[in-house]
């Protein structure tokens, strides 16, 4: 008997392909029901493809790079005596059946897929050394390394005037793909205005350093960050303007009555976000929960669909790496996102013996689409948000 290997599902109903990355096994290999063997990346996730059947692996019919509908026939398996054609089809008198691959979590990172299915590495061969076990890129490239190989082999485009000895044409992930088209779409299609102003964060400071000082005390593992704060205040804020957790679809602008929040955060290999389900009703401290699970599920590659999608509304925090204002994009299908930049010592006028006073100050950044709501909502959006931030002890009790 004869099995057609499909390609499975990766990443939810709306992906309609994937890519081949890497097969783990090869022709005439035997392999067992559910045996990784071979990796596959979709827009959103990276995962080890399991064998559906028991048997011999007789005929592979895609190569690492090739993009595959999702349910095309990848591979085609045997687990009896049939013969098969130089074409990958069966003979005649060989019963076909056909059946979807399964899924397993992969212990790598996806640059470190990437990397080895480039370098044509087995990751079965390498010992991780990130947590519980995971292969990390610095694993990988140390393999090469040992192999006297360039980590990044050039790739020469044919089309190109530049000098193909200086130039290096880096081919586009199915993650950076979708960024690139989620953003064009934006940018097309979402007329984006932003306003910017400042706020003093010391009060927010001081409570966030006293409250995880007495959660060390307390023996808790539990550590609150700014980007918890900001998500609370983020949320307050929208159910106090809920203009800004919209849509705008064919029949009007939805009105969204759950805060789904968005928090973007950096991959090694492009950009996810994150979604805390119905904020509005979360602690800081059950968010800060929330949020330390989402960050180790992405870490370790095993979030799920709904870890990354349903946002109503987006915040991006790029104050941890010293920026101190940017104009954020929304996200398609939203209609506004909110920027934070680091705080910085700033000279404010102030009714002292002095006359001043050295206070931390953050910009704060809100684009939105003017097709759903207006400059002067989005400059109230912001004393509202700030009033929150400034008078921290707010976030404690609201909800």
């Amino acid at each position: 008997m004869v099995y057609e290997m499909k390609m499975p599902p990766i990443g939810g109903e709306t992906i309609i392909s994937a890519t081949i990355g890497q097969w783990l096994k090869g022709e005439g290999d035997e392999v067992t029901e559910g045996e990784p063997i071979l990796v596959a990346e979709s827009a959103k996730l990276v995962d080890e493809i399991g064998a559906p059947v028991s048997g011999r692996l007789v005929k592979l019919l895609c190569e690492p790079g090739d993009e595959v509908a999702i349910g095309q026939a990848i591979a085609i398996l045997d687990v009896g005596d049939a013969v098969i054609e130089e074409d990958g089809k069966a003979s005649p008198q060989a019963e076909i059946k056909s059946s979807y691959a399964t899924r397993g979590r992969v212990a790598a990172s996806p640059i470190a897929r990437r990397l080895a299915a480039e370098h044509k590495i087995d990751l079965a061969g390498i010992t991780g050394s990130g947590p519980k076990n995971r292969i990390t890129e610095e694993d990988v490239r140390k393999v090469i390394e040992a192999r006297g190989k360039e980590c990044k082999p050039k790739v020469e485009c044919a089309s190109c005037g530049a000098d193909k000895m200086a130039s290096e044409i880096l081919p586009l992930t199915p993650m950076r793909q979708t960024i690139a088209e989620r953003m064009s779409l934006s940018n097309r299609e979402a007329v984006h205005v932003t306003v910017t102003s400042r706020v003093i964060l010391d009060s927010l400071l001081d409570l966030k350093d006293r409250l995880n000082a007495e959660m060390k005390a307390a023996n808790s593992d539990l550590k609150i960050g700014l980007t918890d704060f900001f998500v609370k205040a983020t949320a307050l804020t929208l159910k106090d303007h809920p203009r800004f957790n919209a849509s705008l679809c064919p029949e009007g602008i939805k009105m969204h009555p759950q805060i789904d929040m968005g928090v973007a955060m950096a991959l090694e290999e492009g950009l996810i976000t994150v979604v805390v389900k119905g904020c509005e009703n979360r602690s800081v401290f059950e968010i800060a929960k929330d949020m330390a699970a989402l960050k180790t599920k992405v870490r370790e590659s095993c979030y799920e669909m709904e870890d990354i999608t349903g946002s109503t509304f987006t915040i991006s925090n790029l104050g941890m790496y010293g920026v101190s204002s940017f104009t954020p994009i929304i996200n398609p299908g939203e209609a506004a996102i909110l920027g934070f930049g680091c705080s910085t010592e700033t000279v404010l006028r102030e009714d002292n013996e002095r006359g001043f006073a050295v206070k931390r100050v953050m910009n704060l950044s809100l684009s939105f689409d003017h097709r759903v709501t207006d400059g002067a909502p989005a400059a109230k959006f912001l004393r509202s948000l700030s009033a929150y931030l400034e008078n921290p002890y707010s976030l404690l009790v609201s909800s």
